[in-house]
């Protein structure tokens, strides 16, 4: 008999075919290639801050609005006040503090109003929200001693009706005052008609 006889045999592999995906409410869905439309407008600058919202990527059930906060030393600012700057915007990765972190949020042509901070109350895979949602997500950011750039998306579901939106936006880790844009949602929501799909992989 062998010393390693009493080795229990392995357990059989997951079947894994059926891969497990995020709703369509949560994130935008990996099945499609959207429809990139440049916004491009200034939400508000600074010394030390540009806050940018650079374009929306337009699926076939949502919005995903792409942000970019940009903190760079300028003559304007101390080294001390550059620092403050620079660790608060790349704290805001470790974070979910609506006191100090980017928040954003919509006003949409029926009036409903969303905000990116849920709080504890979150939304869960589960069960599908009854009503539309707008969450923040990440998404990377780099930069060097004298800058840093941040990436931030935000998840509209579902995609709207047509119309005059409002955006609101704040980052008070980095000076930023409340502030609001309009936003016609038409061409968005036109764009979505143009969205390819992936197959799904089996």
């Amino acid at each position: 008999m062998s010393f390693f006889s009493n080795i229990p045999a392995p357990e059989p592999e997951a079947d894994d075919s059926a891969e497990l995906r995020a709703p369509a409410w949560f994130v935008p869905s990996e099945d499609e290639v959207p429809v990139a439309v440049h916004i491009g407008r200034v939400l508000t600058e600074q010394p030390g801050v540009t806050l940018v919202l650079q374009r929306a990527d337009v699926y076939s059930q949502g919005i995903q609005f792409v942000f970019l906060t940009a903190v760079r030393a300028t003559s304007a600012l101390s080294r001390a006040e550059f620092t403050t700057l620079y660790e608060a915007a790349s704290g805001s990765f470790r974070s979910n503090d609506p006191r100090r972190d980017l928040r954003i949020g919509l006003t949409l042509a029926d009036g409903a109003r969303l905000d990116s901070y849920r709080g504890d109350n979150g939304l869960d895979w589960e069960h599908a929200p009854s009503g539309p949602v707008f969450s923040l997500g990440g998404g990377g950011a780099h930069g060097g001693s004298h800058r840093m750039s941040v990436h931030s998306t935000g998840w509209l579901w579902p995609l709207p009706a047509p119309g005059q939106a409002t955006l609101h936006f704040s980052y008070p880790g980095l000076g930023v005052d409340e502030g609001s844009i309009d936003i016609d949602l038409r061409p968005l929501v036109d764009a979505a008609a143009g969205v390819e799909f992936i197959e799904s992989p089996c």
